[in-house]
């Protein structure tokens, strides 16, 4: 069973997903068969900031430029298609 409040993102891996998560202040991640379809339909709180990337937008903590922003422990970018939902949270 996967718990997402402490989940930061997820990330598309081909047929995969790469989940990022912490376990004792260490940053880690772990890969499962899933798409990213099916988890953000799934965890509707999810928020897609790029075509391979979904974030937990309660570890949202900076804008690092115009088209990356920084998690508490990742940088990601942010493409111009999904610009506008990030900002209007």
């Amino acid at each position: 069973c996967l718990i997402f409040g402490g989940y930061y993102s997820v990330s598309n891996a081909q047929n995969y997903i790469e989940i990022f998560y912490t376990d004792n202040g260490q940053l880690k991640s772990k890969l499962i068969r899933y798409s990213l379809k099916k988890i953000q339909e799934d965890f509707d709180f999810l928020v897609q900031i790029h075509r391979s990337h979904l974030i937990n937008p309660s570890h949202f903590k900076y804008w690092k430029n115009p088209n990356t922003i920084f998690l508490t422990q990742i940088e990601l970018p942010v493409s111009k298609n999904y610009k506008e939902q990030l900002l209007s949270l």
